[in-house]
């Protein structure tokens, strides 16, 4: 076949056990089928999209033969799989696709009794849950999508690649201040283990990284004069790092890029087959250990370092979880202890799952389908595809800026939003800014306190952009300054604000609030909770403020059922629930007769 011939011979794998002798010795055993072999692989490489269809039909019978479970992605730019078959079968895995796979190449991963016939005989503790159903082959138009798709990047030009001996070398010598170490995965995966000297990057998807990397690189630029002379990039196998490291080297001018070749996976493999300190501490996310049950923890504890934290109590641990809301399925951290009490990131979760155990199935589905917009908030790109990206970028920053939404009733009664932008102004928004009072500077705070409130905002601010997922999200100096302004305006004496993040506009609301005034504030991100709890701890006002971790609607169904009413009502949450919170405000009469509605 013409397509295969194109093929390349080497494609490096992603997950690491990588003793070929060891490899062959397995790839002979012929035991009970119940044991399987995870495998992980990609390569890019430009294909021909007229031979996409046709290929994909061929590995899908050929690797259907022979009992291939998986996920493989194909597009124009290369080719990404996570599989697990049969380990009696590899062998003739590498030799069906000669031109796809050299077994010189290829890493293994977790090696797995799954729960079938064959695995009748051996003891539960030992049996796994697949993480595949099936195998399943799909044609998309990126196998690692960056939101980039119209950018041109050229990942051949994606910086050196470290073996893992050069690359545990050089980050045991002296760290220069013009050289930085990124972390290039998602936060949840590095919250859990990474190397010494990383800086990592908060996002929730790759899709994120490249305006990541552009917030860091002038964060770097503003503390040491200059962009870093040289970069060192990782992930967990190297697929990302191939388009960070070419991002970096022809978007952002970064002569000296090098990556860890192989990735974490491989950088472990080496350091135990060596018996080297690990310079990686703690613990190494991956896909197979995290998408089967009874998960042995051998190969995913690097070292006894724990790093991550309970969202509940903030006791140390790296166990994550997925939410039994299914609407929800958010991947976070809970201790033993507080798993005990029911696998769910929030209060509002919990209480799906509840209603949800005395529905039958039917039942459930007709729920999921009605509720399921609520549970799931839009994750966008981080920036729009197409044209010249920091162009884009910056015309973005201005919508976000500038824009405000404003909610009417349509001729179904239901309530429509739109979007609308005012033209930015650089010297107006510096003018106004400082012309503008801050919510501290009224009859309520002695000097000394207006003083410290506003130091406190200042950090507030900061340790946001350091430590929190989406820093974009924390209102503007000017809108703080606003809703400070509009609090005094109406002589709000109780407050709402829905959607909590950092705290900042919570803090700007409360600053304008009487000393008998009350100030509610919600939201369903039990990190952004326990972020905003450290540091409203240090606010001399603290006692005006009432911090609620909970979902926007089921709080604002509890405040109707205590015949709750409001002056100010700040809706800043999920996008998606917007239309929902407006039409229960306004149906319940939860604003007071001088109330203020900002969404």
């Amino acid at each position: 076949m013409q397509f295969r011939v194109r093929l390349p011979s080497i494609f490096r794998l992603a997950l690491a056990r990588s003793n070929q002798t060891e490899w062959m010795r397995y790839a002979t055993i012929k035991n009970d089928s119940a044991l399987y072999q995870y495998l992980s692989f990609y390569k890019y490489e430009k294909i021909d999209p007229n031979g996409l269809e046709s290929f994909q039909k061929e590995l899908q019978t050929s690797w259907k033969s022979l009992n291939v479970l998986g996920r493989i992605y194909l597009s124009q730019e290369g080719i990404n799989a996570q599989l697990i078959l049969p380990e009696p079968n590899i062998q003739s895995l590498v030799e069906s696709f000669p031109n796809l796979i050299d077994k010189d190449q290829l890493f293994l991963g977790q090696r797995l009794h799954l729960n079938n016939e064959q695995a009748s005989s051996l003891d539960p503790s030992q049996v796994w849950r697949s993480p595949f159903e099936k195998l399943d082959i799909r044609i998309r138009r990126q196998i690692v999508r960056d939101g980039a798709e119209r950018m041109l990047l050229d990942v051949h030009d994606s910086g050196r690649a470290l073996p893992p001996d050069i690359w545990h070398q050089k980050l045991t010598q002296n760290w220069p201040k013009n050289q930085l170490l990124l972390d290039v995965r998602n936060a949840y995966e590095h919250e859990v283990g990474r190397f010494i000297h990383a800086t990592r990057i908060m996002v929730n998807t790759f899709q994120e990284t490249f305006n990541a990397i552009d917030t860091l690189l002038q964060r770097h630029e503003v503390e040491n004069g200059s962009q870093p002379h040289r970069i060192l990039i990782y992930c967990t196998g190297g697929i990302r790092c191939e388009k960070a490291g070419a991002y970096l080297k022809q978007h952002k001018g970064i002569e000296y890029v090098e990556k860890l070749q192989g990735g974490i996976n491989n950088y472990v493999d080496y350091v135990r087959r060596h018996s080297k300190e690990s310079l990686f501490k703690g613990k190494n996310f991956v896909f197979d250990q995290r998408c089967v049950q009874n998960t042995t923890t051998d190969e995913l504890i690097v070292t006894s370092n724990v790093l991550g934290h309970c969202i509940r109590c903030g006791k140390s641990s790296n166990t994550h979880h997925n939410c039994s809301n299914e609407m929800c399925g958010a991947l976070f951290i809970l201790c033993e202890s507080c798993s005990q009490s029911g696998i769910t990131c929030s209060d509002g979760c919990q209480q799906v799952v509840n209603v949800m155990r005395s529905m039958d199935d039917a039942q459930c589905r007709a729920y999921r389908k009605n509720h399921a917009a609520q549970w799931k908030p839009p994750n966008p790109n981080a920036f729009r595809t197409g044209g010249n990206r920091d162009k884009r970028m910056c015309t973005d920053n201005i919508l976000l800026h500038n824009s405000y939404s404003t909610l009417s009733s349509g001729k179904s009664g239901k309530s429509s939003m739109t979007k609308c932008a005012v033209p930015f102004d650089e010297k107006l928004d510096e003018y106004l800014e400082s012309i503008s009072s801050n919510a501290f500077e009224n009859k309520h705070h002695s000097s000394d306190e207006m003083e410290q409130s506003v130091d406190l905002l200042e950090r507030v601010r900061t340790q946001t952009r350091m430590e929190l997922l989406k820093p974009e999200q924390m209102a503007f100096t000017l809108q703080g300054k606003l809703l400070g302004f509009l609090t005094t305006l109406i002589g709000a004496e109780c407050a709402l604000e829905i959607g909590t993040f950092s705290g900042y506009s919570a803090l700007c609301i409360a600053g304008a609030l009487p000393p008998y005034g009350k100030l509610w504030t919600c939201d369903r991100d039990r990190m952004a909770i326990a972020f905003t709890e450290k540091y409203l701890g240090e606010y001399a006002r603290r006692n005006l403020i009432e911090l609620v971790h909970l979902d926007a609607l089921s709080f604002l169904q509890n405040a109707n059922s205590d015949d709750a009413k409001f002056d100010l009502i700040y809706l800043d949450a999920n996008k998606r629930t917007y239309c929902d919170c407006y039409d229960y405000i306004i149906t319940n009469n939860l604003l007071t007769s001088r109330g203020l509605y900002r969404g």
